[in-house]
């Protein structure tokens, strides 16, 4: 939500207080869910009869938000070797919203050769978070058999190769 803004009043003279002040408005673009940034605070409209009011503006600070409180996951956790490099799905939460992948970039590193939690994927936030968050994945051995075709053979002294059937 937007914050509430405080302003204060200093300089009254003979008793006079914020009671003698035709209280202005307070405007800003921040609105809960703008990005992080910096927005203006302006006042406007602050007057009296017996003062001359300066209205100093004022700056609203959103920072980045940590990643301490994100949950992230990969859409598949083990594949099984074939040669290419594996890029599992990413999905980041906060709380149960999901992040816009315009807060972060994914990028894969040894995600081709079989390994037990070896592949990687980096997680670098931007925008309006900021971390970097990794996760590993495996890649099992491709399993694989074959035969030996000794089709039709006859012993007839040569040699012989056989074939292999993959």
């Amino acid at each position: 939500a937007a914050p509430d803004y405080d302003y204060t009043y200093t300089g009254f003279v003979s008793g006079e207080s914020e009671s003698d002040i035709t209280k202005g408005a307070i405007a800003c673009d921040y609105t809960k869910g703008s990005d992080a940034g910096t927005y203006d605070i302006k006042l406007s409209g602050f007057k009296a009869d017996n003062y001359e009011i300066t209205m100093a503006n004022g700056t609203l600070t959103v920072s980045k938000k940590g990643i301490s409180s994100l949950t992230t996951t990969l859409s598949e956790t083990s594949y099984v070797y074939d040669g290419t490099g594996h890029t599992p799905g990413v999905t980041v939460k906060d709380g149960d919203t999901e992040v816009a992948t315009a807060n972060y970039d994914v990028t894969y590193t040894d995600n081709v050769k079989a390994g037990t939690d070896t592949a990687i994927v980096t997680i670098t936030f931007k925008a309006n978070y900021t971390g970097t968050i990794t996760k590993t994945f495996s890649i099992t051995k491709a399993s694989r058999s074959s035969k030996v075709i000794l089709d039709s053979w006859t012993y007839d002294g040569q040699t012989r190769t056989p074939t292999l059937d993959s």
